[in-house]
């Protein structure tokens, strides 16, 4: 589901006109977030405020449902999203998620169900 919700905002960006995309990581103490900032045209305040509404879409064929499912899955996970925008200058969308470290037993018994 999250790299459903990754790739979604990938296309995002690529549909908009994006030519560069720069993804990046970051862990906190609680949380967990994934960064991913393009060149687009970026969006104006209305739109930022109506991004991730269900059929909100700026593209004339777009369902307006690739952002709303992101944010849906995002939240489904404990996290939230962070958008900022302003036009001409691209848009960066954060996915912010819950951090907790798995230690090594619970690293094995995952492998264990995996491998049976």
């Amino acid at each position: 589901q999250l790299r459903q919700a990754i790739l979604n905002i990938i296309r995002n960006a690529v549909e908009a006109g994006a030519d560069q995309l720069t993804l990046s990581c970051a862990q906190q103490k609680a949380t967990f977030s994934v960064t991913l900032q393009d060149n687009g045209p970026g969006m104006t305040q209305q739109q930022l405020a109506q991004a991730s509404d269900p059929f909100f879409s700026t593209k004339a064929s777009g369902t307006g449902l690739g952002l709303a499912i992101t944010k849906q899955i995002v939240e489904d996970h404990g996290g939230h999203l962070e958008l900022t925008s302003e036009m001409g200058s691209g848009t960066t969308i954060t996915l912010v998620l819950p951090y907790k470290p798995v230690t090594m037993t619970e690293q094995m018994h995952a492998s264990d169900h995996l491998s049976g």
